[in-house]
């Protein structure tokens, strides 16, 4: 080969300069070394294979390493080779389960270079033999070598490639650096040195010790470091300065509470508290010194040649440099504003107790600013206090911005003042009015609006609150320096510094005035905001404001002068059933067709029908059933779609069908009291359902099947006595409601069941969990004591296990027979509860048997209503939307669609057959959610902010007093009762989320695991998955927030229903008019798109808005059956309400896939979010962006922003706790588009963005292994088991600490906690 010369390494340092430079077009790395790079946020990236020799560098104690022979050269020729030849893709490692590949050391991220063709930089530079092979060397790296090396002994006559020639580079300089002494040149340690020692003159320094660091400064190599930072410039100037300025207001902050420990621990002799706030205070102090250079002062000192401050002058250079000032300490701001905004919101439900967190950092920045040690406590805390109100005043001034006109504002008050009110009391209710009263007041609300937003009007308005603002914030960050300087001065040894003090208020008078009046501005453009909204929602009502739902509703009204319930369609179709003359195809018989035309369409077609459904995988599956198209060609369709859930707006009011038979069961369950009452009637401190039981049907057998009289309870078994007054009371309770039961079935068409008195106290479901821990007894039992064949007994038990229904012996013998059957007060076929050889397979808590009879009753009443024998309703309506001109082979694929629809909502949609794989799967379901699901209350903050939908500003305010004082107890409550078990405290959550108690919130089937989707399990788990939402604390995050929405609702519905009827009122009187009254119906009377908006919002919860309305102006009292009649209403409203913002999965409202048990490991966790793909998206673009008035988008706006901010909130803490700081491993792109994932606003589809753009980049050396990678990560479940798997063979293969750290990540409880992980696992190194 030719001879290259080698460049001799005079300077390692000089040299490791040079190379420390960057990697082209990859996002901001840049190397290290020849195998380690830096990634924009600091961290080392250690590119996996490559094998380099060291340059010189410090090591983590701050001791140089003088590097190995050739590293500087090594690393030049990679950095060379790299960005010539285009090896510029940083490819980040991940395990199996998407958490990041970390090296040997555990600190250091693996990565690989590769090119836009994917060849790989390792690869291909251990051919050539630029790689030396090592630890993280590949077998198929080894080989590449072995084979490059034959290879270029081959070819010694051809030209040198750039891979060779870099290779005898490297060599070449290898041999010299052994042969020669290095020699080093003088290079500043990091940034911060080098910009001492160039830096102006410092107070105290004199103009001669100036002048020699100057001198000193010019040994130094202008611009190079020996360890560079990525946040600054080589000036040490921050590179992002609002990033660092909140870092900054952070780090002060808890300073400042550091500080205020220190404080109460020095006074008290609480010498660990004091001890805490000392290493705190350093720690920070230690952080903020290394921290870059920001631009916080608009003055720098004047000092003189002996070092003396004699003065300030201005150091703002250009109008940048003042944006930049601002900026900066804009963002210094933000977390004490934050602070202080927080603890104000908090002071009403905490009794002002939150104010004591603005306090204590003041407190805690003045005590740490005094000196010596003579500090005074008390005018350090004096100081803290003055500081925190001074905050709040100065909040006020920056809240608000009216552009409410003098003209108008004067109107309003002599309008009021015409009532006999003096002017003083006037300006006073002015003041409570909203804007749509304001305007009311004057004249013509829309016109009156539109005044207020001429331009000039809204320029005045912006210049006086500017002004406001400014006057406001400069005074008082004034006050807060002085307060905070004097106290310092006064209760310490610090010596008083006029020009100190002087910089310190120009400051604060410059930076807090112009920020006050920047702040300001918001306010101005809000108010403008919402008199925009008035002017669009008193003009007359537009009809593209209209969901197709209210149009049809419109239709509706026209067409029959008023619009049905479901429940009355539902019962006209049954009155049609009998008048049809001609017989019809049955339901069945057109399901089939349906099927078979399906089954029967060619390739193509199966190809453009598959085109055609793709929203199947984020629409509701009924709601893909009923398509615009056939609701608009049929009336009936409509009818079908509302009955069943198919329309995101309704047409028609009442209960759909799976909200019918939850109503109903929760009206049955909620008739009898709770266990906690009768726990704590019976004198138990800890609710033991179990021994409440086994009194309950103790006293069951002794009372036997006969109506007890006065005289019967005199003759109560002694060991009762002592409970006969619950007793009495559990005895009335179920007696009125199994005479309901009986009745309310009796009323809905049976007419098989004999009236069994006691029946409750008798009555008892199977225990699943019992039979399927012993499915093969319960076969054998059922074969020898009933004769079943094995078949039968095996299909039976398997209906059993996998249909919900199915609760109790006479469900499982009557479901699917074409006739519904109910099961409460029926005669027992088998009497499998009276045969001892079955006591072990039945339920034996009284009150789940109570829970799964009324269960029984409620499906059998709901599907005698919306089915009827052989789905003879839906047949019914399915005939007249045929006479309407659907076609048949549309109306044979709605039977088809709607059959598959009722088996998933009866479990039997496409169940496993293997019971095996089937059983397989649950128990991996389980243990995948235990080991998966700690930090998932964290996860889901975000929905606190969809909460706040659809509500106005004085609501949200209601709102957030009424979640902050229910979450405080809440929290308080556990805290207290850690075991979950105590009677009282059980009864006070009962009390105290009454409101959802009644909606029926607190039962399984609508509780954490039916929200998350962690629903694929073992009936015996269920307990245990019960007690784990709860110590996780997702079951009363999940309460917290269905409360807080359902505790603003009645407000809600009755504002919009007296809107309506204040509308309709005027709309009902008669002339002549005055021209007062004249306006006030141009007001009132018009019909506006807000009182459009209203009936429809209306209309969507369920309520029948003529009916309500005509009740509500009832003047005469309601009888039983109104009283009645509403309830029922405000129930469905109030549920729908709380559904709403609150995500509930059902069968319904996602897609059909999701009942697929096949498709359950995939489907896992993805409950609630499949579910807000489905309804709260497309809700909030249709009623909110889309047809909403202003008000209407900027909540929509609000809740969206709030709910990505929750997002960063909860992926920063959960980062905290993995690995107690920011994530290593995302850079701010990434962690974007993770807030946006977590937001729930991507819904489903964040795992489609996720699969084009991963967040995680994973490595694979085959198409097998990608593909395995791919579906084991859309899978938690598989996930997991590779895992796992990987851990056994790390530990097998001697790598016992990375086998423990891997079985760790999928344990329960321990999954996510990186960093305790971490630690165990270093424990078996």
């Amino acid at each position: 080969m030719a001879e290259v010369e080698t460049t001799e390494n005079k300077s390692a340092f000089a040299d490791l300069i040079n190379v420390s430079s960057g990697l082209n077009n990859s996002g901001g790395h840049t190397f290290v070394d020849g195998d380690t790079l830096r990634n924009e946020e600091g961290q080392l990236v250690r590119i996996e294979g490559l094998e380099a020799a060291e340059i010189a560098h410090l090591r983590n104690d701050n001791t140089f390493s003088p590097g190995t022979a050739g590293g500087d050269q090594a690393a030049l020729s990679i950095q060379n080779l790299a960005n010539k030849l285009g090896y510029t893709n940083v490819k980040y490692l991940t395990n199996a389960d998407g958490s990041p590949k970390l090296d040997a050391t555990g600190t250091r991220l693996m990565g690989r270079m590769t090119d836009n063709s994917g060849r790989d930089f390792t690869q291909v530079a251990t051919t050539y033999g630029v790689n030396q092979l090592g630890l993280y060397s590949t077998d198929n790296e080894i080989l590449s070598s072995q084979f490059g090396t034959a290879e270029r002994s081959a070819n010694l006559d051809k030209p040198l490639t750039d891979w060779e020639l870099a290779k005898v580079q490297i060599d070449a300089a290898t041999n010299a650096e052994m042969s020669y002494e290095q020699e080093f040149k003088r290079a500043a340690l990091d940034e911060r040195t080098l910009a001492s020692w160039n830096a102006p003159q410092n107070p105290g320094e004199t103009f001669e010790s100036y002048q020699r660091r100057l001198k000193l400064a010019k040994e130094y190599i202008p611009g190079q470091v020996q360890i560079r930072k990525l946040d600054r410039d080589i000036n040490n100037k921050a590179l992002s300065p609002l990033s660092e300025g909140i870092d900054v207001g952070l780090t002060g902050a808890i300073e400042g509470l550091y500080g205020a420990a220190q404080l109460v621990g020095e006074s008290t002799g609480f010498k660990w508290l004091e001890n805490v706030g000392t290493a705190g205070i350093t720690r920070q102090h230690a952080y903020l010194a290394n921290m870059p250079e920001l631009k916080l002062s608009a003055f720098k000192p004047i000092i003189d040649k002996n070092g003396v401050v004699t003065g300030n002058e201005w150091d703002i250079k250009g109008v940048g440099e003042f944006f930049e000032y601002l900026g900066t300490n804009a963002a210094v701001s933000i977390p004490y504003m934050a602070n202080t905004v927080g603890a104000t919101l908090l002071a009403g439900p905490t009794f002002g107790l939150s104010m004591l967190s603005p306090a204590a950092v003041y407190t805690g920045q003045t005590w740490n600013e005094m000196e010596g040690d003579n500090k005074n406590a008390g005018l350090a805390i004096a100081a803290g206090v003055t500081q925190a109100i001074l905050d709040r005043i100065g909040l006020k001034g920056l809240v608000g911005g009216s552009i409410l006109k003098k003209a108008t504002r004067d109107a309003a008050i002599k309008k009021i003042m015409a009532s006999g009110v003096g002017k003083a009391v006037a300006e006073q209710t002015l003041a409570k009015l909203t804007r749509v009263e304001v305007a009311k007041f004057v004249g013509s609300a829309a016109e009156v609006a539109k005044a207020q937003l001429k331009s000039r009007n809204v320029l005045r308005a912006l210049v006086a609150q500017s002004a406001k603002g400014f006057a406001s914030e400069s005074m008082t960050e004034g006050a807060q320096e002085l307060t905070a300087y004097m106290a310092a001065v006064a209760g310490s040894d610090k010596v008083f510094d006029a020009v100190e003090l002087e910089s310190r208020l120009l400051n604060a008078f410059i930076a807090g005035g112009t920020m006050g009046s920047t702040f300001a501005i918001p306010g101005v453009a809000y108010d403008a905001g919402a008199w925009a909204d008035v002017a669009v929602r008193q003009l007359p009502a537009e009809a593209k404001r209209l969901s197709f739902a209210g149009k049809w509703a419109a239709d509706e009204k026209k067409r029959t002068g008023s619009v049905n319930s479901v429940q009355q369609n539902n019962s006209d179709a049954k009155a049609d059933i009998n008048k049809r003359v001609m017989p019809t195809a049955s339901f069945s018989e057109k399901a089939e067709a349906g099927t078979a035309a399906k089954k029967g369409r060619s390739g193509f077609d199966k190809v453009k029908d598959a085109w055609e459904s793709t929203p199947v995988l984020w629409r509701g599956s009924t709601r893909m059933i009923f398509t615009e198209k056939l609701q608009n060609a049929s009336r009936a369709m409509r009818k079908l779609a509302d009955g069943f859930g198919g329309n995101l707006q309704r047409i028609y009011s009442g209960s759909n069908f799976e909200n019918r038979k939850k109503h109903i069961l929760t009206q049955y369950r909620n008739s009898v009291s709770s266990p906690a009452e009768f726990a704590t009637a019976a004198g138990f401190k800890n609710l033991n359902q179990g021994e409440l039981s086994n009194i309950i049907y103790t006293f069951g057998r002794w009372a036997g099947s006969k109506k007890l009289t006065p005289k019967d309870w005199n003759k109560l078994p002694a060991e009762l006595q002592q409970h006969r007054t619950w007793l009495a009371k559990y005895y009335a309770e179920t007696s009125q409601l199994s005479d309901k039961l009986y009745t309310d079935q009796i009323a809905a068409g049976a007419t098989n069941l004999n009236r069994l008195e006691n029946y409750l106290l008798r009555y008892k479901s199977f225990n699943k969990g019992a039979i399927e821990k012993d499915k093969n007894g319960f076969i054998a039992a059922l074969e020898k004591d009933y004769n079943f064949s094995n078949l039968d007994a095996t299909e039976l038990t398997n209906n059993i296990l996998n249909q919900e229904l199915l609760v109790g012996e006479t469900d499982a013998f009557t479901v699917g027979k074409g006739k519904f059957i109910p099961a409460s007060h029926k005669k027992r076929t088998l009497n499998l509860a009276e045969n001892k050889n079955f006591n072990a397979y039945m339920e034996t808590d009284a009150f789940t048997n109570i829970s799964n009879a009324s269960k029984s009753a409620a499906r059998y009443i709901t599907y005698q209503e919306f089915l009827g024998n052989n789905n003879e309703v839906i047949n019914e309506l399915l005939n007249q939307a045929m006479e309407e001109g659907v076609p048949a082979a549309d109306v044979n694929r709605v039977a088809a669609e709607l059959q598959d629809y009722l088996d998933a909502e009866s479990g039997n949609y496409k169940r496993l057959d293997n019971e095996t794989i089937a059983k397989v799967q649950k128990h991996l379901g389980l243990w995948t959610t235990i080991a998966g699901l700690p930090l998932a209350t964290i996860s889901s903050f975000v929905e606190l902010a969809i909460t706040m939908q659809a509500l106005t500003p004085k609501q949200i305010s209601t709102t957030i007093m009424k979640a902050s004082k229910e979450m405080a107890e809440a929290m308080w409550s556990t805290i207290k009762n850690p075991t979950l078990s105590s009677t009282e405290k059980q009864l006070e959550k009962e009390q105290r989320q009454s409101n959802i108690k009644r909606l029926g919130f607190f039962d399984w089937d609508v509780g954490a695991a039916q929200t998350t989707g962690a629903t694929e399990n073992t009936h015996a788990s269920r307990h245990l998955l019960d007690k784990y939402f709860k110590i996780i604390g997702l079951q009363q995050w999940t309460d917290y927030t269905r409360s807080i929405r359902a505790s603003i609702a009645d407000d809600f519905i009755m504002s919009k229903v007296n809107a309506i009827s204040n509308q309709r009122q005027m709309n009902k009187q008669v002339g002549p008019f005055t021209s007062a009254t004249a306006s006030q119906i141009d007001n009132e009377g018009l019909y506006t798109n807000a009182i459009q908006e209203a009936e429809e919002q209306l209309r969507n919860l369920g309520i029948n808005v003529d009916r309500i309305i005509e009740m509500n102006d009832q003047v005469a009292p309601w009888s039983a059956t109104q009283q009645a009649e509403f309830d029922a209403m405000m129930l469905e409203a109030q549920f729908n309400f709380v559904n709403q913002a609150i995500a509930l999965p059902g069968t319904a409202n996602r897609p059909l896939y999701y009942q697929n048990q096949h498709l359950a490991l995939f489907t896992q966790f993805q409950g609630f979010i499949a579910t807000f793909t489905a309804n709260q998206i497309p809700r909030m673009w249709g009623e909110y962006v889309s047809r909403g008035t202003p008000a209407m988008k900027y909540n929509a706006f609000a809740v969206m922003s709030t709910m990505i901010m929750l997002g960063f909130v909860s992926q920063y803490l959960k980062d905290l706790i993995k690995y107690g700081k920011p994530s290593p491993y995302l850079d701010d792109v990434e962690k974007f588009q993770r807030a946006i994932g977590s937001s729930g606003l991507m819904g489903t589809g964040e795992r489609v963005v996720n699969l084009v753009f991963p967040i995680y980049e994973s490595s694979s050396d085959n198409a097998a292994e990608w593909f395995f990678n791919t579906v084991s990560g859309e899978a938690a479940a598989l996930s997991n088991v590779s895992r796992a798997a990987g851990g056994i063979g790390k530990i097998v293969e001697g790598k016992t600490d990375k086998g423990v750290y891997d079985l760790l990540k999928t344990a329960p409880f321990t999954g996510p906690f990186n960093q305790f992980n971490r630690y165990i696992s270093e424990l078996f190194k």
